[in-house]
């Protein structure tokens, strides 16, 4: 409903500093913590996006690369050349860019290997049960594989079972 009324740019900016300043209250009191904030393909069509995120974090006072913009797969293939512009300022200015929801959407492996990502989030249904379905454990094995190949950080949601959890760990998941 938010991007339906033209209301996206606002609401987050507006996350990304209040997640901004909590992160700078968790690191204020010791922890050594990074935050993720979710960005809708919505956004991406601002080409002053990375200065206005960039502010948005300065004004707390936290470091950029303690931040990772999470971008769902399944919009990527909106507008290739401009959304590949933004994402690479983004990660220039160094915040950490995460390809999220992976392995349900359509982009494709020439969309990854050109796109600045930092870190692969593969989707739950390549996790939950992988460590007693032979299928699913190979789609898991298969996408962390692929992240680390490519380089990226590699992290597996939706884990709720100690096997599954294991299996992650033991193929590599970060």
């Amino acid at each position: 409903m938010i991007e339906q009324s033209g209301l996206i740019n606002d609401f987050t900016r507006d996350v990304l500093r209040k997640s901004a300043q909590q992160l700078d209250l968790w690191l204020q009191e010791g922890f050594d913590l990074k935050v993720s904030v979710n960005v809708s393909m919505e956004n991406l069509d601002r080409f002053n996006l990375p200065e206005i995120y960039e502010a948005a974090v300065r004004e707390c006072y936290v470091p950029i690369d303690r931040i990772t913009l999470e971008i769902t797969e399944g919009k990527l293939g909106k507008d290739f050349a401009q959304s590949l512009d933004i994402l690479t300022r983004l990660r220039l200015k160094g915040f950490g860019l995460a390809i999220d929801d992976f392995g349900i959407g359509y982009s494709s492996m020439e969309t990854l290997k050109h796109m600045p990502f930092t870190e692969l989030k593969v989707d739950r249904i390549f996790a939950h049960g992988a460590a007693k379905d032979p299928a699913t454990r190979a789609n898991l094995e298969s996408s962390i594989k692929l992240g680390k190949a490519l380089g990226l950080n590699v992290v597996v949601e939706g884990i709720e079972a100690g096997t599954d959890y294991q299996l992650a760990l033991e193929l590599g998941c970060d």
